[in-house]
């Protein structure tokens, strides 16, 4: 037989739910109306040490008030509340409130949502505070940033070694990252070139034909394929195989010293003219 709706027990229901939650009262203390099972055994409290007291005093979370402090960012919430009468869902916050099984404190990551319950006049009868411990997805999380870190320290040590020229150019035109490939074809060494401007350590290259294509590339962010002939301050030449394409900083050059390689083709050309 179904259970008659009048005899629930939701105060029941809702303290042996599950989640962590609060009922507030929309007054300038924002009292506590009721708390979950849950968020007793969350704060290792006692339901009599919670109802009918002020938040903040069950709470002292930060004694300042102060902009970007959590008691300051759970007061703005809950007031945005009682202002808007809408939902307000609270930045992720960081805590150190919470006893671990040794008895110390340990940091945890919650997500909190503040939810207005209006009555039929739109008047605010209470507000729903829900507490969501999201620990374990930060640290995920945090530990596939510290993966991604350290695979871009192996591709960076991949760039140190490669025997192509790698560099990298930011929208200024400073050398924000070049290897040690570029630095021998460039006739500096990494250090002179990092932070850099190309016009710095190369005066004139902005009329250069090759300024022009990289111009084009980084305004375009279109790719660029070509082989130029390079004249360095001391007016001597050098071939580059260049490969110019857009990057988030600016634009990535890869580059190949094809000198020798000129070099070659044209001594053959000229034994082939003398045969």
């Amino acid at each position: 037989m179904v259970k008659k709706l009048q005899s629930i027990d939701f105060q029941l229901l809702f303290e042996s739910g599950p989640g962590l939650y609060l009922i507030l009262l929309p007054d300038d203390e924002f009292k506590i109306a009721a708390v979950s099972d849950e968020f007793l055994s969350a704060t290792m409290m006692k339901r009599t040490e919670m109802i009918g007291k002020n938040l903040f005093d069950v709470f002292p979370l930060n004694h300042d008030y102060i902009e970007g402090t959590e008691v300051y960012n759970l007061k703005s919430s809950l007031n945005k509340v009682k202002k808007n009468k809408v939902a307000d869902k609270m930045v992720l916050q960081k805590s150190g409130e919470i006893l671990n099984s040794t008895g110390n404190y340990e940091k945890h990551y919650r997500s909190i949502l503040n939810k207005p319950v209006l009555n039929s006049k739109k008047e605010i009868e209470f507000i729903v505070h829900h507490v969501e411990d999201v620990t374990p997805i930060v640290e995920i999380e945090k530990g596939s940033e510290e993966t991604l870190r350290s695979n871009e320290k192996g591709f960076k040590g991949i760039f140190d070694r490669m025997l192509e020229g790698v560099q990298i150019i930011d929208f200024n035109w400073r050398y924000v990252y070049v290897n040690d490939s570029v630095a021998k074809h460039g006739r500096y060494t990494k250090e002179e070139l990092t932070g850099s401007t190309m016009m710095e350590r190369y005066p004139g290259i902005e009329n250069s034909e090759v300024f022009k294509v990289m111009q084009k590339c980084m305004n375009d962010r279109k790719a660029k394929h070509f082989e130029n002939e390079f004249t360095f301050p001391d007016n001597s030449k050098g071939w580059f195989e260049l490969s110019i394409q857009a990057a988030p900083e600016g634009l990535v050059v890869l580059s190949i010293d094809i000198s020798e390689r000129k070099k070659s083709r044209g001594r053959n050309k000229k034994t082939e003219r003398g045969t």
